[in-house]
């Protein structure tokens, strides 16, 4: 058997405002902006996006203050990532020739 009733339900909503101007904190899908350092919340013209460096769409969020204060770490990170993929490149082109010269040596090319 089938009953119809009318039902009632409290539903909580969260709401993010800026803690520097206090304005409402979300981006496009409805989520709030925090800074990836802090955990403070900002409105879309006080946050600072980081987007992924190798291409894919993850993005970190950053207030300008932990922005700022991390310059001289980016650059100091920014050179170690330099030296890495240098140091990368050539051990990679050293394996390549490795192996063509085995192959060779072995007439499989």
């Amino acid at each position: 058997m089938k009953k119809e009733r009318e039902e009632t339900r409290t539903h909580i909503v969260e709401d993010y405002y800026c803690d520097e101007c206090g304005e409402p904190s979300r981006n496009v899908w409805g989520h709030p902006y925090v800074c990836h350092i802090c955990g403070r919340h900002f409105c879309d013209k006080h946050i600072h996006r980081q987007y992924d460096p190798w291409g894919g769409d993850s993005v970190d969020y950053y207030c300008y203050s932990c922005w700022d204060i991390g310059e001289k770490y980016r650059k100091e990170i920014e050179e170690i990532e330099l030296e890495y993929d240098n140091k990368k490149e050539q051990k990679e082109k050293e394996w390549h020739f490795e192996a063509i010269e085995v192959l060779k040596k072995e007439k499989k090319i």
